[in-house]
């Protein structure tokens, strides 16, 4: 696990540096990235988690192949629309063929045409969230979790985790 405080650190009042502090945080959790099949971001709310795993997805589209994201937070989005809205984007549809039914199975399928795949799962207060997703993703995907629970954060075996203070 990494703590906030082994990250690259700039101390800093002018926006550029906040973005080069940025900066340096997004290149340093994409070269974790690189070396893990799954991270997670953990810490309070509002410190900046979500904005940073977008800006790791708009950094990292020239390196992954298919780059999917999803805020799951405390709203009850059935499993399904997660996958219909990821169908839609990897197919480069308005709407999904009526043949296409959009389960784990059919995600996989179409998520194992591209060879590096990053997933990132924002704020997720439930390890059952990536449980349920994670039969859709074929091996070697990359997935990128932020949270605020470190029951989250600790779940699993080939993790690592990041903590922002």
């Amino acid at each position: 696990m990494l703590f906030r405080s082994q990250l690259p650190r700039v101390l800093v009042d002018t926006p550029y540096d906040t973005l080069r502090l940025r900066h340096d945080d997004v290149m340093h959790i994409s070269a974790l990235l690189e070396q893990s099949t799954h991270l997670c971001i953990i810490g309070m709310p509002g410190i900046g988690k979500s904005s940073l795993a977008r800006l790791i997805a708009t950094a990292s589209m020239h390196h992954y192949d298919a780059v999917l994201c999803h805020t799951l937070g405390t709203s009850h989005h059935h499993i399904t629309d997660v996958y219909d809205k990821w169908l839609h984007c990897l197919l480069d549809c308005t709407q999904a063929p009526s043949d296409i039914v959009p389960d784990a199975n059919t995600l996989y399928s179409v998520l194992a045409q591209f060879p590096r795949r990053l997933v990132i799962l924002d704020d997720i207060y439930d390890v059952a969230h990536i449980e349920a997703i994670r039969p859709a993703l074929p091996p070697g995907t990359t997935l990128l979790i932020t949270t605020r629970y470190p029951q989250v954060a600790n779940a699993g075996q080939d993790r690592k985790s990041t903590r922002l203070n």
